[in-house]
C-alpha cells in the first residue's frame, strides 16, 4: 500500500539520520567524480572544435582539400561541438555544485549548504528532463520528415521501390 505524504503533518525541521547522511555523502563523492569527468569531456569537446575549425581553415588556405577535405564543414562541425560543450556545461556545473554543497553541508551540519545542494540537484534533473523532451521532439520531427520524404520519393518513382 502506498503512503500518502500529503496526509502527514508538515515537518518544520527535517532530521537526517546517520544512514541518510552516509548515502548523501556517497552520492556527493560519485557526483563530484562524474562532474569532473564531465568537465574533462567538455574540455576535449572544445579542443576538438578548435581542431576542426583550425585544420579546416588551414587546409582551405593551403589548398590541401584533397588531403583533408573538411573545408566549410570543418567549421560547421567545430561550431556544433562548441554548442554541445556549452549545453553540456550547465548540467555538469549543477552536478558539481550539488556534490560540493551537499558534502560541505553534511560535514558541517549546515542546513543552507544542504538546501543549496538539493537545489542544484533539482536543476540537474530539470535541465536533463527539458533536454530529453527536446531530443524526443526532434526525433519525432525527423521520423515524420523521413516518412514524408519517403512518401514523396515513392510517389515520384511510381511506388516501384526505393
Amino acid at each position: 500500500m502506498e503512503t500518502n505524504y500529503t496526509d502527514q503533518p508538515t515537518i518544520q525541521n527535517l532530521y537526517i539520520d546517520e544512514k541518510s547522511k552516509s548515502y548523501l555523502s556517497e552520492y556527493a563523492k560519485w557526483a563530484k567524480m562524474l562532474a569532473i569527468i564531465g568537465f574533462v569531456g567538455i574540455g576535449l569537446m572544445v579542443l576538438g572544435a578548435i581542431a576542426f575549425m583550425f585544420f579546416s581553415g588551414f587546409s582551405t588556405i593551403l589548398n590541401f582539400n584533397q588531403m583533408m577535405p573538411l573545408g566549410f564543414f570543418g567549421i560547421i562541425y567545430g561550431v556544433i561541438y562548441l554548442v554541445m560543450a556549452l549545453i553540456y556545461y550547465f548540467p555538469t556545473s549543477y552536478l558539481y555544485k550539488s556534490a560540493t554543497h551537499l558534502k560541505a553541508g553534511i560535514l558541517t551540519n549546515n542546513q543552507e549548504a544542504v538546501k543549496s545542494g538539493f537545489e542544484n540537484l533539482k536543476s540537474v534533473f530539470k535541465f536533463m528532463g527539458i533536454m530529453t523532451l527536446i531530443i524526443i521532439g526532434l526525433y519525432v520531427l525527423m521520423i515524420l520528415g523521413s516518412l514524408i520524404v519517403m512518401g514523396i520519393m515513392g510517389a515520384t518513382n511510381g511506388f516501384k521501390g526505393f
